[in-house]
């Protein structure tokens, strides 16, 4: 969730906070306890976005890097087998 809201949200300096504050305009939420659903691109979600919170954020994406780099190369030795074995069938 963080990723695409990073990445396609509006950054604002909300006056009730010194911290950053991270506007997301898309899909919808709903506010604990109230049991009603918003519409973000009408009434955007206002998320704050601490320090610790961003860290943790980051971890995360370089954790998904290092899996995703791995994977590839998973991929592409899988694909020079079978283009071993292609070559050789024929």
């Amino acid at each position: 969730m963080y990723r695409d809201a990073i990445a396609h949200g509006i950054w604002v300096k909300h006056g009730g906070t010194n911290l950053p504050t991270l506007q997301v305009t898309r899909g919808s939420y709903q506010i604990p306890g109230s049991g009603r659903s918003f519409k973000a691109r009408i009434n955007p979600q206002s998320l704050v976005i601490d320090l610790p919170t961003m860290k943790n954020i980051q971890k995360a994406m370089e954790i998904m890097i290092v899996r995703l780099t791995r994977l590839r190369g998973e991929v592409y030795a899988e694909i020079a087998v079978k283009k071993q074995k292609d070559s050789q069938t024929q």
